[in-house]
């Protein structure tokens, strides 16, 4: 089963969103060391790919897939992908400089008693 390439970058994003924020609540939440509990929700990951994809691979991609990621925009050297980083620096730049809550991000840092 074959899904659209637009439908498939946004699932994997929005899992991968999930999946950081995941990591953010239990190191917030838990006061654990970032780096541990990025290495066990790498092992719980991988572990729930065991789990639904068994020891099998997923190789055999549809060319539309991989082309995304071959392929060159137009006639230029740049790759396909680097829309997705285009698009997403000028989102999160709005986000930071034009809203109160990017604001906020850049007065308080690492440390809210100092801002």
């Amino acid at each position: 089963m074959a899904l659209p390439m637009p439908l498939v970058i946004v699932l994997v994003l929005l899992f991968g969103t999930l999946a950081g924020l995941l990591n953010g609540l239990v190191i917030v939440r838990f006061n654990l060391p970032s780096l541990a509990v990025t290495i066990g929700t790498l092992a719980l990951f991988r572990g729930l790919a065991y789990v639904l994809l068994g020891d099998q691979a997923i190789a055999d991609f549809p060319a539309s897939y991989t082309a995304f990621g071959i392929d060159t925009i137009g006639n230029t050297f740049l790759p396909m992908p680097f829309i997705l980083v285009i698009t997403g620096a000028i989102i999160f730049t709005v986000l930071l400089q034009a809203t109160p809550f990017g604001r906020s991000l850049f007065a308080i840092g690492a440390n809210p008693t100092a801002a």
